[in-house]
């Protein structure tokens, strides 16, 4: 069993070992993952929307679906504000990402935007 001394050492059975952080590098990521990421994901909850929509009354009632549509939006709307902070405090530290984030927050505001407008 290993107890943590100071300085970065572990005691192991009269065995002194020296602890070393290794950072980790980053992996360049395939450009279809981060699309999925930052774009695909996004975009299901316009396609909640849209799906409720489209569902007939018999299967999910009014006020329901409204509840529902209420949600979705609401929670798009949550996490969109979130990533806009995110993608700010990215864009300050000079970080390359914050152009995808900005990219989700406006596609994770496309809910709100059709409960106001066409689909309201």
């Amino acid at each position: 069993m290993q107890q943590p001394i100071t300085g970065g050492k572990y005691r192991s059975h009269s065995l002194d070992i020296e602890a070393q952080v290794v950072p980790v590098a980053r992996t360049k990521e395939h450009p279809l993952i981060t699309a999925a990421r930052y774009v695909f994901l996004p975009a299901v909850a316009p396609g909640a929307i849209a799906g409720l929509y489209f569902t007939p009354v018999s299967l999910i009632g009014c006020a329901n679906r409204g509840l529902l549509a209420i949600g979705v939006a609401a929670l798009a709307l949550l996490t969109a504000f979130v990533l806009t902070f995110r993608a700010v405090r990215l864009r300050r530290k000079g970080a390359r990402d914050s152009g995808w984030l900005i990219l989700s927050a406006v596609i994770l505001i496309t809910p709100a935007l059709l409960l106001i407008g066409p689909l309201g």
